[in-house]
């Protein structure tokens, strides 16, 4: 199973992406877009970095280790609560599919929506750790 390559062409599918965009994305070539997925080379951590990136999943998520696209949301485990880390996802879930119903954002605009999100609960999470130090 390539699960890397699988999630890699599932993620730029769903964004009506071909290989030559998302390698321009990642300053490459095509080629190499398609060795990915095809599972002929794995991705250097550098590259799956930028990957998880562009499609603001969490590299977990390309690996397989998670199914749960959205763990990049919440950067470290002890930055909230349990039942915060509960909400946070069950509210970034909810956004995502409300956005989904409206039909009217691409998904390239809705990827950029939940990144701005993740990158706001990191930043309430990092001064909430800053005010308890």
């Amino acid at each position: 199973m390539n699960t890397v390559g699988d999630r890699i062409r599932e993620l730029r599918t769903k964004r009506s992406w071909t290989q030559d965009y998302l390698g321009e994305k990642l300053q490459m070539r095509r080629t190499n877009v398609a060795n990915y997925e095809n599972g002929r080379i794995i991705p250097p951590t550098e590259i799956l970095t930028k990957i998880a990136d562009i499609f603001g999943v969490s590299v977990d998520y390309l690996l397989g280790r998670t199914d749960d696209p959205h763990q990049i949301f919440i950067s470290k485990e002890d930055d909230f609560s349990d039942q915060e880390q509960i909400l946070l996802k069950k509210f970034m879930i909810e956004t995502e599919e409300l956005l989904r119903s409206k039909g009217d954002i691409s998904e390239e605009k809705l990827s950029h929506v939940l990144e701005f999100m993740g990158w706001v609960f990191r930043k309430e999470a990092e001064e909430k750790n800053k005010s308890q130090s």
